[in-house]
């Protein structure tokens, strides 16, 4: 199966759209033919410019594993199969802040109390 070429007018919308910025998945919606996926791709090769992540928790943003940098904490905060945010403050160069390698790197008179 080939996938249906896409119209002028469908991506006259698609780009204006997405300069509003509405998110892949409401832009879906106008077209009923096309997958949130099938808009982010086209997005992509007409090379619409990248997006912030409209995805937080609370007042705090999710970070994913493609967003850390090497000085970035990945202490899992949430359930990582339900929402897998991370704590993303600064490291001195590991993988976890002070505060939670203070967790992970407890002493054994700690763990045997």
């Amino acid at each position: 199966m080939t996938p249906a070429e896409w119209t002028t007018a469908e991506i006259e919308l698609l780009t204006r759209l997405w300069k509003e910025g509405l998110t892949a998945g409401s832009i879906a919606k106008q077209f009923p033919a096309r997958s949130r996926n099938a808009i982010i791709g086209k997005a992509h090769r007409l090379c619409l410019p990248g997006r912030v992540s409209p995805i937080k928790v609370g007042d705090k943003p999710i970070h994913t594993k493609q967003s850390w940098a090497v000085d970035r904490c990945r202490w899992i905060e949430d359930d990582p199969l339900i929402n897998p945010t991370f704590c993303g403050r600064h490291t001195k160069g590991g993988p976890w802040c002070d505060e939670h390698r203070a967790i992970v790197f407890k002493s054994s008179e700690e763990q045997a109390a």
